[in-house]
């Protein structure tokens, strides 16, 4: 993504952030982010194979932060293929509980 033309005001960047805020996220999006964090938490009523690979669940805040992700997305113009790779790359760091 090419720098702005110009420096961002501070109150340009708050703003921005609040109009993402007042975004709302689809409930089917919010059923999913949770059925993902408690697939962490339970991953063997899932698969015996999710349950090899997760050591942790994921934390209410890693639920918090996909959601916020999801906003974030729905801000974005996806690329021409309909894919947004600035969102995607952002979520695997949201899962892992600290």
């Amino acid at each position: 993504m090419p720098p702005p033309p110009s420096r961002l005001s501070e109150e340009m960047i708050l703003a921005a952030r609040h109009d993402v805020l007042d975004l709302a996220v689809a409930d089917s999006v919010a059923e999913y982010i949770v059925a993902l964090v408690e697939a962490t938490h339970s991953p063997e009523k899932y698969s015996a194979g999710l349950a090899e690979w997760l050591r942790w669940g994921a934390s209410q805040r890693a639920a918090i932060a996909i959601e916020r992700g999801a906003r974030d997305c729905r801000s974005h113009a996806p690329s021409p293929d309909g894919f947004d790779r600035g969102c995607a790359q952002g979520l695997p760091a949201s899962l892992p509980k600290r």
